[in-house]
């Protein structure tokens, strides 16, 4: 006589159970593979800051002062032989306007066939229209937004994640910057001009070169959001204090006090964007991030440091001055 055996599958009450033990799992462990990615991308973007720093001491290096954050056309000497001691804005013109100060450290990235190709005798609109369509890896960062649409007034470029320091002062007016030398950063668009390290009487470990921004695509046509296009000296500049916002310094890292400023109101349709349409004010952009909680910024020694987003303002004012004769207490 033959007994049969069924095999005793699970019921439905444990098929819930397991799933939802699944769920508490998954639920417990994204937060940490999140977080373990964030922290790997904040790496990758320090390290990138790190490789600027390095650009920037050989540049100084090689010219004893830093790159200038723009230049207009047929102002620059022979970008190989000598750097560029700064000059009074030409013609307020901005068809007049030559390259950023990125374009000055193509050849620190490996970058020499595109710097050879570079006509500095030329305004932007009379670059090959190829020359900044190539991304530059290394100043890109992994956590920023994935900017897929290039900008595209005068030329076409490719946008990255990093920014000079203009100064505590309004950066785009020229006579605010010559009058107001305490509020001097390290390099300007407006005045030609990038500083000496021996004009750093504060200190290169207490003064901010380079500060990461937010670049965004612009859905308008062309896209008119110059913010991070990397051949332009607005575009890659950075400041602390605009019209009409008090205290001096006062606009800190991610600040929602102060939207920055850009000529097409269609790149501002998100909050993560920040920004609102003003065309008198191209490219007054602020330093943001999506680490959490502040900013990775670079001082002019070459290291590396996180501003918080709630930084004291005078710190955060007194930090972007070269010769500002303050004393930084640590942030």
């Amino acid at each position: 006589m033959f007994r049969l055996y069924s095999k005793r599958g699970f019921t439905l009450i444990e098929l819930l159970v397991v799933i939802a033990i699944i769920a508490v799992l998954i639920a417990l462990l994204l937060p940490a593979v999140q977080q373990a990615r964030e922290s790997a991308r904040r790496t990758q973007c320090r390290n990138n800051l790190k490789q600027l720093g390095l650009a920037l001491h050989n540049y100084e290096g090689s010219f004893k002062r830093l790159p200038p954050g723009g230049v207009m056309q047929q102002s620059h000497p022979n970008p190989i032989t000598a750097a560029w001691a700064g000059s009074e804005l030409e013609d307020g013109d901005d068809s007049n306007w030559g390259p950023g100060w990125m374009v000055q450290l193509l050849p620190q990235f490996d970058e020499m066939p595109r710097f050879n190709a570079w006509n500095f005798r030329g305004t932007l609109a009379n670059q090959t229209a190829t020359i900044a369509l190539n991304r530059i890896p290394s100043l890109l960062c992994p956590s920023a937004p994935n900017v897929q649409k290039p900008h595209a007034y005068q030329i076409t470029a490719f946008k990255e994640n990093y920014a000079a320091n203009m100064g505590a002062a309004q950066g785009l007016d020229y006579f605010f910057w010559e009058t107001s030398l305490k509020e001097r950063g390290p390099m300007n668009v407006a005045h030609e001009w990038g500083c000496k390290f021996t004009d750093v009487t504060d200190g290169l470990s207490n003064t901010v070169v380079c500060s990461e921004i937010l670049p965004h695509d612009d859905s308008a046509n062309p896209d008119l959001d110059v913010r991070g296009a990397w051949i332009y000296g607005f575009g890659t500049s950075f400041g602390v204090s605009y019209p009409n916002i008090t205290p001096l310094g006062a606009v800190t890292p991610n600040s929602k006090l102060y939207k920055d400023r850009v000529p097409s109101s269609s790149a501002c349709g998100n909050v993560v964007s920040n920004c609102v349409k003003d065309e008198s004010n191209w490219s007054m952009t602020g330093a943001r991030s999506l680490h959490t909680g502040g900013v990775q910024i670079l001082m002019l020694d070459g290291s590396v440091r996180f501003a918080n987003d709630n930084i004291n303002t005078a710190v955060w004012h007194n930090v972007m001055t070269i010769m500002g004769g303050e004393t930084i207490p640590d942030f």
